[in-house]
């Protein structure tokens, strides 16, 4: 009889699996969820809002200097479209 382990390793959870080869049936599964406090919830969430403010302001400046070196401006916005995808990314987080 051989058997697959199959493994699930995620950032709050951990699971496990053991299937039958030969048959394909579930033979054992186990999974735990790891709770997050409070606390670390708000660090989290601070550190976001630090990260959406600072790429809020290279944003700006990105636009700015879009304005006055129009030599380099296709850089200058992707620049700033590089911070405003982080931007969104860090907000739907």
């Amino acid at each position: 009889m051989s058997r697959i382990l199959g493994l699930d390793l995620g950032t709050n959870s951990i699971g496990w699996a053991i299937i039958d080869k030969e048959t394909n049936n579930l033979l054992n599964s186990r999974m735990r969820v790891f709770k997050t406090s409070s606390k670390q919830n708000d660090i989290k969430r601070k550190n976001n809002q630090r990260a959406i403010t600072s790429l809020n302001t290279i944003s700006i400046i990105s636009l700015i200097l879009i304005v006055l070196n129009f030599e380099n401006w296709q850089f200058w916005l992707n620049v700033t479209l590089t911070s405003v995808i982080a931007k969104i990314t860090f907000s739907n987080q």
